[in-house]
């Protein structure tokens, strides 16, 4: 089994902690500045750094928590985490494409009919 490089899962956390504390300029630096977010449940495409920290943030009182360890393979980190608000909590599973140490493109796999954060 090969060991996942540090950086890798601190990268994840830098991602999912931002993204609790509400902070999108450092949700933001997570990203390239061209990064792709594909939500493969809606077909929702958002394109730049800028704009999917602003996407990820504009959901009320959303928070991730991790629930595996990454699997990490030829510049791509898979994960699965849960997300949700105090009325809800769904389970999915994301995959960084990383680039020089930052998410290239990220895919969500939700199992909630109206995809990530609905």
């Amino acid at each position: 089994m090969t060991t996942i490089p540090r950086w890798v899962v601190s990268l994840v956390d830098e991602n999912f902690s931002a993204l609790n504390a509400d902070a999108p300029r450092d949700l933001e630096a997570t990203f390239t500045w061209d990064a792709v977010l594909t939500d493969m449940q809606t077909g929702v495409q958002v394109s730049g750094a800028a704009e999917i920290s602003e996407y990820m943030t504009s959901f009320e009182d959303l928070t991730v928590e991790r629930t595996s360890a990454v699997v990490y393979r030829d510049d791509y980190a898979t994960f699965t985490f849960r997300y949700g608000n105090e009325a809800t909590s769904m389970s999915a599973v994301i995959t960084f494409k990383i680039e020089d140490g930052q998410i290239a493109h990220q895919w969500i796999m939700a199992d909630q009919p109206g995809g990530y954060g609905a």
